[in-house]
């Protein structure tokens, strides 16, 4: 059975009386968290262990001060201790969250995990008596109380003598996909660890609420047409429209239930010379608010493009007055400000950006000599370096990526210059998909378009727009039953579907 997560350590920061180790949490379907955690955090999370896993927790690597190697043997010895203990610390995780498989709020907090709430809040949902309370226990819900509750037409002595009756196979199964679809996906996350039978039983309602409550915002523009943000919802196939102070140069990622936009504002100097002015926005999508933050440093460009990992935006490429750019910066949401990072090896524009298992990849794009580019670069989040990737089989620019797990598509683009003449009248590439042997091709003709938008949500990839021959829909990939399905995409968002990003 796959593990639900997998943590890594992945490095280590020095400091001047101890040493932090990079911890990096990873799921089957792409999410990332990131933590730095000394050797004394890890001690005091094995004694909250002890009254939850007891005997069953994973052996502690033995304990020693940080420097004392160095004394003794020298730096070299140190700097090889530190480097076992990576090792030590991740076998260690690793065999914890096999154990704790429900990840306990101690474990959660020590991995950079979101917090789940620590009881189930049913009442609202379920109408429970207010008497009631003293059948919930900590973190579950007995699933007899609720079985005499949805039993309307039951007496009251009747449904008294059946709370102190288990529930049959086929009833559990009933009662808990009934509690999951009327709580939401954080309660039925809480809701599934009350035993294997019920986890069992909600697997299926979680993936349908995941595609309920998940969301994409689509950047749509067309020549002569104000840039149009939309908010698409998966499970309706529905779209809502939303103000947004953008320019067609605008990259988007999200993180953290936010949406963010770099785009570049044209302005007109008092000679009449046109330059582009930077602006980095972040769209609170609880209140529907934009709110400015400090512009990505360095040279003023536009054709770039985002990426979300950890807790970091990250910017990449584009083009300035003096050319294309090979600049890399990562914006830290938790301080708020930019740093620069080591440059793309081969400088670009118009570049598609995907994330997959700590790493960013920068896919083709445009080149100093305006052609398109099949070369693919990987950054290395956590070591910040970068490193080379198999390049795509056909050259192109202004292409559109996405990541669904492990599984890695670029959708769309042009082959030929922008500029070019027949830049609009050359066939489109075919989609591409990366493999551990390499990238292959997708015999798609409808997927082959310019100026296309993809994001990965609750199992499925969504292709917005673009145009070849006409104007494209949206097509849909679902990961459960291999197949793509083509919805209808709306009149006014018809055209070049600039990015799209999925609410994480």
């Amino acid at each position: 059975m796959e593990r639900e997560y997998v943590v890594e350590v992945l490095g280590h920061v020095q400091e001047r009386t101890h040493v932090k180790y990079c911890i990096v949490t990873s799921t089957a379907d792409g999410r990332q968290w990131q933590a730095y955690r000394r050797f004394r955090d890890l001690f005091e999370l094995h004694n909250l262990l002890r009254p939850k896993l007891g005997n069953s927790r994973a052996a502690l690597p033995a304990r020693r001060a940080y420097g004392f190697g160095k004394l003794l043997y020298g730096h070299e010895q140190d700097s090889d201790f530190v480097l076992e203990r990576q090792h030590e610390l991740q076998t260690y995780l690793n065999a914890t969250v096999a154990v704790d498989a429900a990840l306990c709020a101690s474990l959660r907090s020590f991995l950079g995990l979101p917090l789940l709430p620590e009881s189930l809040s049913l009442q609202p949902e379920l109408n429970i008596p207010s008497d009631a309370g003293k059948w919930k226990t900590h973190g579950k819900l007995d699933l007899r109380l609720l079985r005499t509750l949805f039993s309307s037409s039951l007496s009251s002595e009747r449904r008294k003598r059946l709370v102190g009756i288990p529930l049959s196979v086929v009833e559990l199964h009933d009662v808990a996909q009934t509690v999951s679809e009327m709580v939401g996906a954080a309660s039925t996350c809480v809701f599934r660890a009350a035993s294997r039978a019920v986890a069992e039983s909600v697997r299926r309602s979680l993936a349908y609420l995941l595609t309920c409550t998940s969301r994409i915002y689509v950047l749509s523009c067309w020549q002569g047409r104000t840039p149009a943000l939309s908010l698409f919802h998966p499970h309706t196939h529905t779209f809502e429209d939303f103000e947004a102070p953008l320019s067609s140069y605008s990259a988007v990622a999200s993180r953290g239930g936010n949406l963010f936009v770099l785009t570049a504002e044209d302005q007109v100097g008092s000679s009449g010379t046109t330059w582009s002015k930077p602006r980095f926005l972040r769209f609170d999508v609880m209140r529907r608010e934009w709110h400015a933050l400090p512009p990505r440093p360095g040279e003023s460009a536009t054709r770039y493009a985002l990426a979300a990992a950890g807790s970091s935006i990250y910017a990449f490429g584009g083009m300035s007055r003096r050319g294309v750019l090979g600049a890399a910066h990562r914006f830290d949401l938790r301080r708020g400000s930019w740093e620069a990072l080591p440059p793309m090896r081969c400088p670009r524009c118009d570049l598609a950006t995907a994330v997959r298992g700590g790493e960013i990849f920068v896919i083709g794009g445009s080149e100093a000599s305006g052609e398109a580019s099949n070369v693919v670069e990987r950054f290395h989040v956590t070591a910040r370096q970068w490193g080379s990737a198999p390049p795509l089989l056909q050259q192109r620019h202004s292409a559109s990526a996405t990541a669904l797990g492990y599984d890695l598509f670029v959708f769309g683009g042009g082959a030929v210059a922008r500029d070019h003449l027949l830049a609009d009248a050359v066939s489109p590439p075919m989609v591409e998909h990366l493999t551990e042997d390499g990238w292959e091709t997708l015999e798609s003709p409808t997927l082959q378009r310019h100026g296309c938008g993809a994001a990965a949500a609750a199992g499925q990839v969504f292709v917005f727009g673009g145009y070849s021959s006409e104007f494209a829909e949206v097509d849909r990939w679902d990961a459960e039953s291999q197949q793509w399905e083509t919805l209808r995409l709306p009149g006014r968002l018809r055209g070049v579907c600039a990015a799209a990003a999925a609410i994480s």
